[in-house]
């Protein structure tokens, strides 16, 4: 494993997306805040309902009524059938004025 390029200090972690989220999930799903972990093995316990909570939380725009994932198996699951998501506006939609924004290529 790599050694960590920098850590973040604690208020950047309690702000960061991922924190937020599982915040939201805790508040909304019951899930644990307890940390990655505890949002790892809901997406892997319950991925149609963790996946349809990562849609939701992060606006991606509206869904189809069908289901979020159908029912073959992995590496060829199909999610959100017939949905279609603008790539573009969802990774570069405006954040708040403060927020940081890093391109690499």
């Amino acid at each position: 494993m790599w050694p960590a390029t920098r850590t973040p200090d604690e208020s950047a972690l309690r702000d960061s997306t991922i924190a937020r989220f599982q915040r939201w999930a805790a508040d909304r799903y019951g899930v644990a805040p307890d940390g990655y972990d505890a949002l790892w093995a809901w997406s892997v316990a319950d991925p149609v309902v963790f996946w349809a909570a990562v849609w939701d939380f992060f606006a991606l725009g509206e869904r189809r009524d069908g289901p979020v994932r159908d029912d073959v198996p992995m590496p060829g699951t199909g999610w959100f059938a017939g949905t279609r998501v603008n790539l573009a506006a969802a990774v570069l939609a405006p954040g708040a004025g403060e927020d940081v924004a890093v391109v690499g290529v």
